[in-house]
């Protein structure tokens, strides 16, 4: 099974992006399942202000998610899987909101299955834009966790540092048109042999 990572910015596509993947792939034959960071988010009672705990939350039920499903798809895409592990690590520590310890363990606990991606698509976007689209957004309440400029200030530059230890990463611009991007998408994970 390959398996797609989306991670990156708030408001910078990964959803939609995740959302045409599976469309295309599928038109080509492929049997896709999709897990999206909402639906997970959906299912947790953990608040998003207890930070170590959220992670390991979410990330414990994407694991779950993987083995339910690994051997029932030929593509698993995953918007906001294991390698966003590190970099919220990073901004966890950034923000002070974990010690060094808790920091490094969540690094190291999800790693491994950081390498199980076959690609990992980093949408980019820039903090005040980011938290531009969000305000804008009727159909969600607004994050005051993570949606702030300091936040999305640290997010933004772990993704920087990050990116070159990501599985296979290509790097998007979430200010292209969605066309533009998916056809970047699509090309460069059908070069890379990644789908």
């Amino acid at each position: 099974m390959k398996l797609i990572e989306f991670v990156g910015m708030p408001r910078s596509g990964k959803s939609t992006q995740a959302e045409l993947l599976k469309k295309a792939l599928e038109r080509q034959g492929k049997t896709v399942l999709l897990l999206t960071d909402r639906e997970h988010m959906a299912r947790m009672k953990v608040p998003p202000q207890e930070s170590l705990a959220f992670a390991l939350a979410y990330y414990g039920q994407l694991l779950d998610s993987y083995y339910t499903y690994k051997e029932k798809a030929d593509v698993m895409i995953i918007d906001r899987g294991w390698s966003d592990a590190a970099v919220w690590a990073d901004v966890y520590r950034a923000m002070k909101v974990v010690s060094e310890e808790e920091a490094s363990a969540l690094v190291e606990c999800f790693g491994r299955f950081a390498r199980l991606a076959t690609a990992v698509v980093v949408m980019r976007l820039a903090p005040e834009l980011s938290l531009e689209r969000h305000r804008a957004t009727l159909h969600e309440e607004v994050d005051t966790v993570a949606m702030n400029p300091d936040w999305l200030t640290a997010l933004a530059a772990s993704y920087q540092a990050r990116m070159a230890h990501f599985m296979n990463p290509l790097e998007i611009d979430g200010t292209l048109p969605p066309p533009e991007a998916h056809a970047r998408i699509s090309g460069f994970l059908e070069a890379t042999d990644s789908i």
